[in-house]
């Protein structure tokens, strides 16, 4: 299982390598299921804040594109 790669922030892309540098120490013989809980969980703490920022993105993204050719005329 791999932690979902779309949309995250830095602090998550941080704490994504820190678990997956564990996971990867782990033998994989006798442990898969371990290292299957620790991925799900990270997966459970990164849905529900990329729930709450994706909204927040896209407004940025609109105003954004909105903004972006007038910045380019400058």
């Amino acid at each position: 299982m791999t932690i979902k790669k779309q949309n995250r922030t830095q602090l998550e892309d941080a704490i994504a390598a820190f678990l997956a540098s564990i996971c990867s120490s782990l033998p994989n013989n006798g442990h898969q299921a371990l290292r299957n809980t620790i991925f799900d969980l990270a997966n459970s703490v990164f849905d529900p804040i990329n729930s709450v920022f994706n909204p927040v993105d896209a407004i940025f993204y609109s105003i954004n594109s909105v903004f972006n050719p007038i910045d380019a005329n400058f």
